[in-house]
């Protein structure tokens, strides 16, 4: 429930990600630009009787992908922008808290094409209720 929140977020505030958010790998001979994200973990927190102690923390990796350096810095700061210090409610999921670091890497080239892709890795942690 709470990677179908994420999506739902980042579709309906980034215009150009909006349907092109993918868990894993993005299909093969999709446009430019597109988002492929993984969860990482969730950390769920217990007491020492064993008892669920607060909410879990999911840990998540955007990766951001296009044609340009500058495309993909700008939506990688939206798509930063939409999780940094931000709370409440994606439907019926609530986020309590989240925070992001972002970082580029370096272009490659895709087999049989000479434009070279740009991505921007973000992490983010997303305290989020269950």
């Amino acid at each position: 429930m709470i990677s179908a929140a994420i999506v739902k977020r980042i579709s309906d505030n980034v215009p150009s990600l909006a349907g092109k958010v993918y868990p894993e790998s993005a299909p093969e001979n999709i446009a430019y630009p597109f988002l492929v994200y993984r969860l990482d973990s969730v950390e769920r927190y217990t007491d020492l009787s064993g008892t669920p102690a607060g909410c879990p923390v999911a840990q998540y990796r955007f990766a951001i992908f296009g044609t340009s350096r500058s495309q993909v810095e700008t939506l990688s700061n939206a798509v930063g922008a939409l999780f940094d210090g931000w709370r409440g409610m994606i439907d019926t999921q609530q986020i309590l808290t989240s925070t992001f670091q972002n970082q580029e890497s370096n272009e490659v080239f895709v087999e049989g094409s000479d434009i070279p892709v740009y991505s921007y890795s973000n992490t983010h942690s997303i305290q989020f209720k269950e």
